[in-house]
């Protein structure tokens, strides 16, 4: 759960991920650019403690729901943030100017 009121990038949200937790997330600043909605975690806004209470109350009941989301997220970590895919993108930085 990170239910800052702003997220400048996600770090937590990452090592979250990495270790197969299901995220909901706020849905302002950098989690809308990692968390894909339903599919690998959930952004909510941080001031519905409502809708935040429900979706934490609909993953938690749910395991199947729970395991789908965990290997996504897995799935994401592996595919766009390992160390790999970034010393790769960071590279392509400098080979492109």
């Amino acid at each position: 759960m990170v239910p800052s009121r702003y997220e400048p990038f996600g770090l937590t949200i990452l090592e979250a991920m990495a270790c197969g937790t299901p995220v909901i997330a706020t849905k302002f600043g950098g989690p809308v650019n990692i968390i894909r909605e339903g599919k690998n975690g959930f952004l909510v806004d941080p001031e519905d403690s409502q809708k935040f209470g429900n979706q934490i109350l609909g993953i938690i009941g749910n395991l199947d729901l729970w395991k789908r989301i965990s290997r996504n997220a897995l799935h994401t970590i592996k595919s766009r943030y390992s160390w790999s895919v970034v010393v790769d993108e960071y590279l392509n930085c400098f080979e492109s100017r």
